[in-house]
């Protein structure tokens, strides 16, 4: 279900999903594409950019430091798991307002959200967006 809707809502990037190879308690996702290379998808950022060309690149690029804080987000994790406690069989902590709009990492931002929804909306929002210029301004109907 995570690839169809990874294929369905970031297919206008150009990637095509093969394997998950991880997600974050945040949705974060890394794939594999069917180029066989890795990419990242970052809902509360609202982007899906490669990080890695092969499997070689990819270990190295996890064992970096800055790499594996903005991944893992231990401690906002624990200020996640304090405010809403566990997460229930397919959702993932999230910012309300993504970081691109105003979001900020803040407890009154956290929320939980199904982690397939999660990458739809993320998805559909950063092709709304993907090629306004930096401060445009923007409306949310709802």
């Amino acid at each position: 279900m995570i690839l169809t809707s990874i294929n369905k809502h970031w297919a206008w990037t150009g990637v095509v999903a093969e394997e998950i190879i991880s997600v974050s308690e945040f949705g974060n996702v890394i794939l594999k594409s069917s180029t066989g290379d890795y990419w990242r998808i970052c809902p509360e950022e609202l982007y899906c950019k490669a990080i890695a060309e092969n499997s070689e690149e990819l270990e190295v690029a996890m064992k970096d430091p800055e790499f594996l804080e903005s991944w893992e987000m231990t401690e906002l994790l624990l200020v996640a798991k304090a405010k809403m406690g566990e997460l229930k069989v397919g959702e993932k902590y999230c910012l309300k307002l993504p970081v691109i709009f105003g979001g900020e990492y803040t407890e009154e931002n956290f929320g939980t959200i199904l982690h397939i929804n999660q990458l739809a909306y993320a998805g559909q929002m950063t092709e709304k967006i993907d090629d306004l210029p930096d401060g445009t301004k923007i409306e949310f109907n709802v």
